[in-house]
């Protein structure tokens, strides 16, 4: 991969300054794979193609109260092994020292959150706000409601947010749908490139999540927007986009 740069005035045509940034929490500020889901479908009867927690709740009230439990106690479980992805508390510091406004959405529940802020050494003030499943009473992602709605809370127009997450479907589709700037961690960017609700491809795999944020030799960032074949500095373009 090369080092090469876009020029900071063609970067900026595509895309204005990040005033806010979204994160997911699994997989993204934790290490992937660490949820069965497969083992969750079975648990809660819900076949392979189907949202699994949609699912369930679309059930009668009694059957989702008992099925939603299940999936929380698994979640909790597989949460006490949770490892945190290198770099995370580093990466969200950086942005906090920036005066960019924070936010962690996801799909868990509200205790797996609180494990996960205990692990990482992350204060929830850091993100305002702080959304599991268990927070939100409309719409939760992959419906972009709840990204629009923090959006009206910080007062930053949604170009200037950007959602940072693994899942295409559940993280970056809302985002995308909103106009905002999409960020992939995936470990391998070559098989995303070109996704149309992708901006932004992140090589977990070459790096720490403390290099969204910082300026480092090892990792890239490929703008798949402009120029497919031409990979982004991974952390120089965060601070082009949060600095000018």
């Amino acid at each position: 991969m090369s080092n090469n740069c876009f020029p900071a005035a063609r970067m900026m045509c595509r895309f204005p300054r990040i005033r806010g940034v979204i994160f997911d929490m699994d997989g993204t500020l934790t290490e992937p794979g660490q949820l069965d889901f497969a083992e969750m479908r079975r648990i809660a009867d819900v076949p392979k193609g189907h949202d699994i927690i949609k699912t369930v709740k679309c059930r009668d009230s009694s059957t989702a109260a008992r099925q939603m439990k299940l999936i929380d106690d698994f979640e909790i479980q597989a949460a006490q092994t949770m490892v945190v992805m290198p770099g995370a508390k580093q990466a969200v510091q950086w942005f906090a020292e920036q005066n960019i406004p924070l936010s962690l959405v996801t799909r868990s529940c509200r205790p797996c959150v609180s494990i996960f802020l205990k692990k990482s050494g992350i204060a929830e003030s850091v993100f305002d706000p702080c959304i599991s499943r268990d927070d939100v009473e409309g719409e939760h992602k992959p419906h972009p409601e709840v990204y629009a709605n923090i959006s009206n809370h910080w007062g930053i127009a949604t170009k200037n947010i950007a959602v940072v997450g693994d899942s295409i479907a559940n993280d970056l589709v809302p985002g995308h749908a909103l106009g905002m700037i999409t960020v992939l961690l995936c470990p391998n960017a070559q098989e995303f490139a070109g996704h149309d609700c992708v901006d932004f491809v992140a090589e977990v795999n070459h790096c720490s999540v403390a290099q969204i944020p910082s300026c480092k030799n090892t990792s890239y960032m490929t703008q798949t927007s402009l120029q497919r074949s031409n990979p982004l500095h991974f952390g120089r373009h965060w601070q082009v986009l949060s600095t000018f």
